[in-house]
């Protein structure tokens, strides 16, 4: 199945972040920004939700970002 779910990472948009983002494993999310802040809208593929969720944190924790799933 394929879960939606977000993320508001705790750094402001810049430039060259969608690598970045692209990089930690994460080509299913599309990276917004609000207000200069950077959030991913994920489209997951996995069993759970839970699964969904916690791939996707890990890949971004293991690339050094901080997070809050919304």
């Amino acid at each position: 199945m394929i879960f939606q779910f977000t993320v508001d990472l705790h750094c402001d948009f810049f430039d060259g972040i969608e690598d970045l983002i692209y990089d930690a494993g994460c080509g299913d999310a599309l990276v917004c920004s609000q207000n200069g802040k950077a959030y991913l809208e994920f489209d997951r593929e996995a069993d759970t939700k839970d699964q969904a969720v916690e791939s996707a944190l890990k890949a971004l924790c293991d690339k050094g970002f901080k997070y809050k799933v919304v």
